[in-house]
């Protein structure tokens, strides 16, 4: 081809360029002004080389320019990798530059089949689909990652179609490196979608305020699309509050370069949002720009508020304690005085609050030194000194010692301090409560009854906490507060459902407990059944929100054992009703007429209190010293299965009492039994009240002794069955004193109305006459009762003595005496002596009288024995 002219070489190729249908031999040698024979020469030449195609058209050939390129022109004209394959896929020639970066040498390449060689299987399977298409003439690329030496790199690889020098075809396969654009590339893309999927908002703004990008977060957060979003200014969503400090804040960043800062920002709605924006100066193509990461703050303001507002109830909480009492942190920093301590040290809480070093010791001491309530956080034997009656329970410290205010008197103090936890369990600080007992020391049993009633005012116990995923319900992470409460190990929990590990003890509750978060978000206080791992079932309450961690959602939940607080609820309300209970009997004994029978009150209030199956009331009776059964409350159909049992009924029955045994009942007000056997003191037999147990299902027996003073009045018991819990010792003790006062009271008042029955007997049937008088200093005052005896001696109805004073009746003679007679029963308190008597009619009596004192209702009373003695001193 060199022998020819590359002028017209290169004519031709030009006009096959323009001619896309091709062109006849004829046509090209008039446009050239060629001769047919030179036109046809170079035809043939190009047609050999590949780079014309030839197509007959009746008589005429027509030619085409070719798709395939010459050899030499692809190695010479390129840098890229190249590898020169025949149709036989052997490989005739590779580039320097190929073999350079495979490292690899010639002869490992040329003239074999790509197939066999090093590079072959991976590139070939790549690449031979395009091959195969450009051996039919037509070019492609495609991109693959190729292993070269010990690292893979990515190529856009062109197969190209191209024809040997005497007319073969063949393919050029071409690689071009870009392993550093795509993975360029990639991380773009990652960077772009790591964005976009990021939980924290993300705005880039100029320093005018324009938005220059934003991603979904932020989008959401405010309520517009990107579009929206793009064609705000950072004045259209701020506060004007925000607003006024915007310039500023760009000021300070372009000084600093990175500034984080709060604003409150408008959503698309109108609601306002607070942020927390940590802003960092950055470069945005030609121009400075603001990066912002912003988190929305509204939960932790909302925190901060009541934290707020539960730190002023802390206040005013210790503010109204009674006693003197003072809280500091950690660091020892006074956190709050209350206004007691203000009155027992004179120091004003503003003087200290915020104060350390010490300064609260200042204030009892009048120097600087540790108190009790640094021993909270580190144990000191050497202050431990400064106190008397030191004791630890738990973390709670009580003591003794002496406090010299400086602005108040010489205080001996009872001393009280214990630790302050945050959520996570860590001691935070330490309250000290401090109560005047100077007045009070002699009384140290009721000082230990005091201490006994009232707690540690503030307590904090550690939260449980679990992360749950809200995709599968598989335990994520737990605390170990949870792990302390449930006795699992973590390797136990996670991986694990609550439903594999049985936690829920209720079926459906967890479900539900999701379903509520899925439409609210968040719940507070639920409560469940939970089963830790020993199996026990604890009532917990639990607070939980979904989360986003990771891309993915969570459920966080708080776990509160409230076990211990339902018990303490339900037997306060148990507590409070058989108070009541108790109250009522008191009040139905006291009311009731003392010759009414108190059994049937007595054992309903028993049977009320106690849930027992039975329960009987024996009466003690002193002379005898015996317990005989008075009442019985059985249910309906047992007393006859009972009696035919026992063989009789129980009110037949008496227990005979000797020392021992009346020692036994009076020294426990409340005692147990297991049989009836025993709480009869063997009067039942073993057999029958073994029958009788079964019968009724009961398997213990609770007596209750009615003593006051060491007195016995009766006694009750109560038959429980098996599984019942027992009433309260406390209230069954008050149970059995409101009712001994009512049976002692019972006793008096009949004893009364027996002695007065006597008396009563005694005074009408006597033989002498008997009157009864007030004493007053002057002598007998107002008339009180009189027999029928006296009266008939006397001449007067006892009306008429009410309207007069006997010694009116008196002859002068007696009327001298009766003052000696008056000062002798005053100083002996009884006189004997005669007088002469005139009645109503005029009639004269001689009277024999013996005067005795005695006391009526607090007051001095004469009791005259009169006897007439009249016809006596006539003979």
């Amino acid at each position: 081809m060199s022998i020819l002219d590359e002028k017209h070489y290169r004519n031709i190729i030009g006009l096959l360029k323009e001619a896309q249908k091709g062109l006849t031999i004829e046509e090209i040698s008039k446009k050239l002004n060629l001769s047919r024979i030179t036109t046809t020469k170079y035809l043939n030449s190009l047609f050999a080389s590949g780079q014309v195609n030839m197509r007959k058209l009746g008589p005429a050939k027509v030619f085409t320019l070719s798709a395939r390129l010459p050899v030499e022109q692809i190695l010479n004209q390129s840098s890229d990798l190249i590898l020169i394959l025949n149709e036989s896929y052997i490989i005739r020639q590779v580039s320097e530059s190929f073999l350079l970066a495979f490292g690899i040498s010639k002869d490992q390449l040329e003239n074999q089949n790509i197939d066999t060689t090093v590079i072959g299987p991976d590139l070939i399977d790549r690449i031979r689909d395009p091959v195969k298409q450009a051996m039919a003439g037509k070019e492609s690329v495609v991109n693959a990652w190729i292993p070269v030496q010990k690292e893979r790199r990515a190529f856009r690889i062109r197969v190209i179609p191209l024809a040997f020098g005497w007319g073969d075809k063949g393919v050029a396969v071409m690689l071009e490196d870009r392993t550093e654009e795509i993975l360029a590339q990639e991380e773009n893309a990652l960077l772009a979608d790591l964005l976009n999927d990021s939980p924290a908002a993300i705005i880039v703004s100029d320093f005018e305020g324009n938005f220059l990008y934003s991603n979904k977060k932020n989008l959401d957060l405010h309520g517009y699309s990107q579009s929206e979003f793009l064609n705000l200014n950072i004045s259209h969503i701020g506060t004007p509050e925000s607003e006024k400090l915007k310039d500023g804040l760009f000021k300070e960043l372009k000084k600093a370069g990175e500034l984080s800062f709060e604003v409150v920002h408008f959503r698309k709605d109108g609601e306002q949002i607070p942020l927390e924006v940590h802003a960092k100066m950055a470069t945005w193509g030609d121009r400075d720009v603001s990066i912002g990461i912003a988190t929305d703050i509204s939960e932790r303001k909302q925190a901060e508020r009541a934290l707020k507002e539960s730190e002023r109830r802390f206040a005013d909480i210790i503010d109204f304690l009674p006693d003197a009492t003072l809280v500091v942190n950690r660091k020892g920093t006074v956190i709050a005085w209350n206004r007691a301590i203000e009155e027992f040290t004179g120091v004003k809480a503003g003087e200290i609050v915020g104060k350390g070093d010490y300064a609260y010791a200042t204030a009892m001491y009048g120097e600087r030194r540790p108190f009790l309530l640094d021993l909270i956080f580190q144990n000191d034997p050497d202050v431990q000194k400064h106190y008397r009656h030191f004791s630890k329970k738990g973390n709670t410290i009580t003591a003794e010692t002496t406090l010299t205010p400086p602005r108040a008197e010489k205080r001996l103090a009872w001393l009280k301090a214990s630790p302050l936890y945050d959520k996570d369990g860590r001691i935070t600080g330490a309250i000290e409560s401090i109560r005047d007992i100077t007045d009070l020391k002699r009384a140290e049993e009721e000082l230990r009854e005091s201490e006994h009633k009232f707690a540690t005012v503030f307590r904090s116990n550690p939260v449980a906490l679990t992360l749950v995923s809200a995709t599968d319900g598989v335990f994520v992470e737990v605390n170990d507060a949870f792990l302390t409460r449930t006795g699992y190990a973590r390797k136990e929990v996670i991986g694990k459902t609550s439903g594999e590990l049985g936690i829920f003890a209720e079926d459906g509750k967890y479900g539900e407990m999701v379903s509520r978060l899925k439409t609210r978000q968040h719940i507070h206080g639920m409560e469940l059944r939970c089963r830790i791992k020993s199996g026990e079932i604890r009532t917990c309450r639990f607070s939980a929100s979904v989360i986003v961690m990771s891309g993915g959602p969570y459920i966080l939940s708080t776990v509160e054992d409230i076990t211990q607080r339902k018990m303490a609820e339900e037997a306060r309300q148990q507590q409070t009703q058989g108070l009541a209970t108790l109250n009522a009997l008191a009040i139905d004994l006291a009311s009731m007429p003392s010759g009414e029978p108190c059994e049937k009150i007595i054992l309903k209030t028993l049977m009320k209190m106690s849930g027992a199956v039975a329960t009987w009331f024996s009466h003690y009776d002193p002379v005898d010293r015996s317990l005989r059964v008075s009442d019985m409350e059985i249910a309906p159909g047992m007393m006859e299965k009972v009696v035919h049992l026992l063989g009789k009924r129980p009110y037949d029955m008496r227990i005979p009492l000797n020392d021992k045994m009346y020692r036994e009942i009076t020294r426990d007000i409340v005692g147990k039994r297991r049989t009836l056997t025993e709480i009869s003191f063997g009067q039942i037999p073993p057999v029958v009240s073994a029958a009788i147990q079964k019968m009724a299902g009961v398997d213990r027996f609770i007596g209750i002794a009615c003593i006051i003073e060491g007195q016995l009045y009766g006694a009750s018991v109560l038959a429980m069955k098996a599984g019942q819990p027992d009433p309260s010792t406390e209230l069954l003790e008050s149970f059995s004193h409101i009712v001994a006062v009512s049976l002692r009271r019972r006793r008096a008042e009949n004893a009364l109305m027996d002695s007065e029955e006597k008396f009563r007997a005694l005074f009408e049937n006597a033989n002498d006459g008997i009157i009864v008088n007030e004493m007053t200093p002057k002598g007998p005052g107002k008339f009180i009762d009189a027999n029928d005896e006296a009266c008939r001696i006397l001449g007067m109805t006892r009306e008429e003595m009410q309207d007069i004073r006997l010694v009116d009746l008196d002859t002068p003679e007696m009327k001298e005496r009766a003052p000696v007679i008056y000062q002798e029963i005053k100083r002996n308190n009884r006189a004997v002596f005669q007088t002469n008597y005139r009645t109503k009619d005029n009639r004269e009596k001689i009277l024999d009288i013996s005067v005795s004192l005695f006391d009526l209702n607090g007051r001095p009373t004469m009791l005259s024995v009169i006897r007439e003695i009249t016809g006596r001193k006539a003979t």
